[in-house]
């Protein structure tokens, strides 16, 4: 509101003064209130609070390629075994037995006096031997060579008077029955033939022993 000082003296004297005032101060009073009945006259404008801008930085990271596949190389050196048959020929004299051909002397040949009843003739027995001429040692078996199978194999063989094996047989075997086999079939294959034995210095069919060892090149 406006306020008008007011001059006693001349107020009483100037009514048209006082009324102009009054007029003026109710067009204050009335625009005051208008103002305040137009509520949507007044604008408040809210106060938007500040954006904070976030960047977030996306970066990609690349798969490293695996590494190359690491590759063992295990080189085995392997060495050939070749058979071979090491022979060693023995002659023995077996005790005559029960069971075996004894060599007898032709019943037609006189061989000597007449032993006296009831004591042992004693006979002069030199057994055969293998021709070397015919010789061939035995198959090494492959399966024996596979698991390296080595022994010894003793045959106890019989030589008639013509000089033909006509019974093999095994007198001491290595242990290994592919090997014994081996041997034992070589024998009876009619390969061989022998030196035919005497008897009281006359030839005649005798047994005898022939030992051979299978024995891998490299081996015990």
């Amino acid at each position: 509101m406006v306020a008008v000082p007011l001059n006693h003296r001349r107020a009483a004297h100037s009514p048209a003064r006082i009324a102009g005032l009054a007029a003026v101060g109710a067009a204050h009073l009335g625009l005051a209130l208008y103002v305040l009945s137009q509520p949507s006259l007044l604008t408040f404008t809210p106060v938007k609070p500040p954006v904070m801008e976030v960047t977030t930085r996306t970066e990609t990271v690349k798969e490293l390629p695996p590494p190359p596949p690491v590759t063992e190389t295990v080189t085995t050196q392997v060495t050939n075994r070749i058979p071979t048959v090491t022979t060693t020929i023995n002659i023995e004299t077996p005790p005559a037995s029960a069971n075996r051909p004894v060599a007898t002397a032709p019943a037609d040949t006189v061989t000597g006096p007449t032993p006296v009843a009831g004591v042992p003739a004693k006979r002069a027995i030199v057994p055969g031997r293998i021709d070397p001429k015919t010789w061939t040692a035995p198959e090494y078996p492959s399966q024996s060579v596979r698991l390296e199978e080595e022994g010894r194999v003793v045959l106890r063989l019989f030589c008639d008077v013509s000089g033909r094996i006509t019974v093999a047989e095994i007198a001491e075997g290595s242990g290994k029955p592919r090997l014994d086999n081996a041997a034992l079939t070589q024998a009876r294959r009619g390969g061989w033939t022998c030196q035919p034995g005497t008897v009281d210095g006359k030839p005649d069919g005798t047994w005898f022993d022939l030992s051979y060892r299978f024995k891998l090149e490299g081996g015990r």
